[in-house]
């Protein structure tokens, strides 16, 4: 006899903590689609950009539909994995050179500019399941 879903126990910190890894694992990716873009001139600058934004909204909100909390932690784990894999690869590419603040500068000012519509996007999927819970 196989148990119902109301007997079996629901793993939400597991399914949390996925999401939050799957967030910074695809955040790595579109940040180096981006820095490929630039480098490589695989496209337009403005539609890596805009491809970017796109995904910095999809992947947040399509993210907080697996979670079941700290949805915030979802939208900054991407932002931080975009960030990071753009400056990482700059510095590995280029190099620090003669001021070593240029990299952090870089980093903090990707973060603040992806974080912005991941935590919107994320904000509006909380709000969501929030009302899908609380309706009968």
């Amino acid at each position: 006899m196989t148990p119902t879903q109301n007997e079996r126990p629901i793993d939400a910190p597991r399914r949390t903590r996925t999401a939050i890894v799957l967030a910074v694992g695809i955040g790595v990716l579109v940040g180096l689609l981006m820095h490929a873009n630039v480098a490589f001139q695989l496209a337009p600058v403005l539609l890596a950009q805009i491809a970017c934004f796109a995904a910095a909204i999809v992947v947040p909100a399509g993210l907080c539909m697996l979670a079941t909390n700290r949805y915030p932690l979802i939208a900054l784990g991407f932002a931080a994995g975009v960030a990071l894999a753009i400056v990482a690869v700059h510095v590995a590419t280029r190099g620090i050179g003669n001021l070593w603040t240029e990299p952090l500068a870089q980093c903090a000012l990707i973060f603040v500019i992806v974080s912005c519509p991941a935590l919107l996007s994320t904000g509006i999927c909380a709000v969501w399941k929030r009302e899908k819970k609380s309706t009968p």
